[in-house]
């Protein structure tokens, strides 16, 4: 649903529309293939996970993306489609996960899912106006940054955007300074007490650059010098300033 790299939105509901109107040429019972699954793991603070309006069949969503407790998460299901189970034993959970569950874990979630839902729009309308203040700033500090990915830049005030509009994560930067490498930028900033990232954690063990950063043209050197920042709903104007500073300085000690 979105790339969490880059914060890419890709078109799911168009997607789940063209799956729905060729099964209906075709004379397909909604139970039958093809299936359409939407990984929404990043998605679950700020866009809808109305399962009936994407037309998706299946959808998964993390609960630590959430603001809910790492160890769970969820697999929405459409009635009608079979499933087989990953673990075998007493066949709880309808025969789909053999095991007692966190009730804990899946009451916290079901809360913290409806709490980020409940708000995401308020708060996705505040970190675009964050996530350009920081793009633009950081610009003008530093003119060769190189951003990656689509910005929701409109001449309109912020106040005047709506969700739908917007065309990226509003919580995901990601940039490269020339001449700096991912790793020097990254520890450099721990140092100074910001914790920032290179590539998706599910490839950090890798020594290549990141194959999302490549795809869009970039040499693998230069892939290798891009970090992504997350910001969320405990991050303020002066936290973003302070990091923007932070990496002026490093850039300006580097380049002596």
């Amino acid at each position: 649903y979105a790339n969490n790299e880059i914060g890419t939105l890709q078109p799911v509901k168009e997607i789940g529309r063209e799956i729905s109107l060729w099964k209906t040429a075709n004379k397909r019972d909604h139970n039958d293939y093809p299936y359409f699954h939407t990984d929404a793991c990043q998605a679950g603070n700020y866009l809808s996970l109305d399962v009936l309006r994407l037309k998706c069949h299946l959808m998964s969503v993390n609960s630590s993306k959430v603001y809910g407790p790492k160890g769970i998460g969820l697999l929405y299901r459409r009635e009608g489609i079979a499933l087989d189970p990953i673990s075998y034993g007493g066949g709880q959970e309808r025969g789909l996960r053999s095991a007692t569950e966190s009730v804990a874990l899946a009451s916290s979630f079901a809360i913290a899912l409806t709490e980020v839902q409940q708000d995401k729009e308020k708060e996705s309308l505040r970190l675009v106006e964050l996530q350009n203040a920081f793009k633009q700033e950081l610009s003008d500090q530093i003119p060769e940054v190189q951003f990656y990915g689509a910005f929701n830049e409109s001449n309109l005030p912020t106040s005047n955007y709506q969700l739908s509009t917007i065309k990226r994560l509003p919580n995901n930067l990601n940039f490269r300074i020339p001449g700096i490498t991912s790793e020097e930028m990254i520890l450099r900033l721990d140092a100074k007490g910001f914790s920032v990232s290179h590539k998706s954690a599910c490839a950090s063990a890798e020594d290549d650059g990141s194959y999302v950063i490549m795809s869009l043209g970039a040499t693998e050197l230069e892939a290798k010098e891009n970090i992504r920042v997350s910001i969320g709903r405990n991050t303020k104007k002066e936290d973003l300033n302070a990091l923007i500073k932070a990496i002026v300085i490093i850039r300006n000690k580097y380049s002596a």
